[in-house]
């Protein structure tokens, strides 16, 4: 990774591509767990999908999605369910 202007932290975390999260997800985690990240992946697409594409009426210069657009409440249950499913695999490997 080059930064020409120097002002990237030093620390830069190594983010991974959700492909290969699924990867892992699918090889380590529970069923529960494997369900919830496909829904989650897929309400991620869709947030991109609308903030990108959705209404061609919204200028470029302010975009927002609102809190009750689809997107955005598929996104929110989508990671509350994905708390749940990762709280339920902890509980589950504790015991």
């Amino acid at each position: 990774m080059t930064d020409e202007y120097g002002d990237t932290p030093a620390e830069v975390p190594d983010l991974q591509h959700p492909d290969r999260l699924t990867a892992r997800v699918r090889l380590y985690a529970a069923p529960e767990v494997g369900e919830s990240w496909a829904a989650l992946v897929q309400a991620m697409k869709r947030v991109r999908w609308e903030w990108f594409e959705g209404d061609v009426n919204q200028s470029a210069h302010r975009r927002w999605l609102d809190p009750d657009n689809g997107a955005v409440v598929e996104l929110d249950k989508a990671i509350q369910e994905m708390n749940s499913a990762l709280r339920a695999a902890v509980d589950q490997d504790a015991l």
